[in-house]
């Protein structure tokens, strides 16, 4: 005679490890022997703490979960058993692995900084991958009491991480919608490579172009579909080259006289739309960036890629901008402040474009 069983356990054990405030591991089955299980046997179940919350659907787990006073995980796997599936490799989805995290940081003393993260692949649909990570970043002040003027200060601040290859129209228009219903759009983005026209590539030139000429384009667009009539800022961080010619980064320059073009183009209209489109032309910024453009330069100019430094003696001031200078820049023109500012680029290089190039 053919029997119907179900197993459905929990177990609980504390790891007591080092270091940690708690430190557990949980370990979850639910499985039954037939499809109707839960749906013939519910009565008889109904007192049953382990009972699974769906008749059709179980979920097993092995999660680790740790903690202190100032972060806390959890992670593990988990499968997901849809008892109404009669494909076997569409009646499973499994979770693995996958985490959270959350830690929070005091800077100064002034606030809590709190930063989550969380992960995970899922393999289902006859064997559809997927995986996603999603960072947040949240900022809360203590309260900032100025006796003398009776006001009470308080800001909470948060910072969302969309990671994504943003190589094409539709990756843009997906991390748009993720986005919600933003005011102010920062287009900063550079992928173009250096190099004469001997040296680099049709494919180099247009994948760099998708991620930051036609990036541009794309979300840009997205901005004025939810914005128009409503009120916003677009700010294209693009570079000096689209005004200072280079032949050794004509590919840079092409594209940022494209986008230079673009910012005008749009922002010469749409104040009458209550928008505000415009431009930043950064010249050498401290980046990682302007470090790899600049050991280009020193094999063409001096013969060795380990001279760059020596570059920075032709710059004004001899040093290139601050990371914090064209941030700076960039949030004024994107504040009320700039409020009659539309459909110009401002360049910020030293007055090198002025002069004509320095090296």
């Amino acid at each position: 005679k053919k029997s119907v069983t179900h197993l459905f356990s929990k177990y609980n054990v504390d790891l007591n490890l080092k270091n940690f405030t708690s430190s557990t591991l949980d370990l979850s089955i639910q499985k039954v022997s037939n499809d109707n299980y839960l749906k013939v046997f519910d009565n008889n179940l109904i007192n049953m703490k382990l009972k699974p919350a769906s008749k059709s659907n179980l979920q097993s787990s092995l999660i680790l979960n740790l903690g202190n006073e100032n972060f806390s995980l959890d992670g593990g796997m988990k499968i997901y058993e849809n008892l109404q599936e009669t494909i076997n490799s569409d009646r499973y989805q499994y979770v693995f692995p996958y985490y959270n995290f959350t830690k929070n940081i005091n800077p100064l003393n002034i606030g809590t900084l709190r930063f989550e993260s969380k992960g995970d692949n899922i393999l289902d649909n006859t064997n559809n991958m997927k995986s996603k990570v999603i960072n947040d970043l949240s900022f809360k002040t203590n309260n900032l009491i100025f006796e003398e003027l009776g006001i009470k200060n308080n800001f909470n601040i948060s910072v969302q991480v969309h990671e994504a290859d943003l190589s094409s129209s539709a990756a843009m228009k997906k991390l748009s919608d993720a986005a919600g219903d933003y005011n102010i759009l920062f287009n900063n983005a550079g992928d173009i490579p250096a190099g004469d026209i001997e040296e680099v590539s049709d494919d180099a030139i247009r994948k760099g172009f998708d991620l930051k000429v036609f990036g541009y384009i794309t979300l840009s667009r997205e901005f004025i579909f939810k914005r128009k009539g409503r009120g916003g800022v677009i700010v294209n961080i693009i570079g000096n080259s689209g005004e200072n010619w280079d032949a050794a980064y004509f590919a840079g320059s092409t594209g940022n006289a494209a986008l230079m073009s673009f910012t005008k183009a749009l922002g010469g209209r749409s104040l009458n739309d209550g928008l505000r489109i415009v431009g930043v032309n950064p010249g050498p910024v401290a980046t990682d960036r302007m470090l790899k453009i600049m050991r280009r330069k020193a094999i063409d100019i001096l013969g060795e890629e380990s001279r760059w430094e020596e570059l920075y003696d032709h710059y004004p001031g001899k040093r290139p901008a601050t990371v914090k200078e064209v941030a700076d820049l960039c949030a004024f023109l994107a504040s009320p402040l700039a409020g009659y500012i539309t459909g110009t680029i401002v360049t910020i290089d030293g007055g090198i474009s002025a002069r004509g190039s320095v090296i």
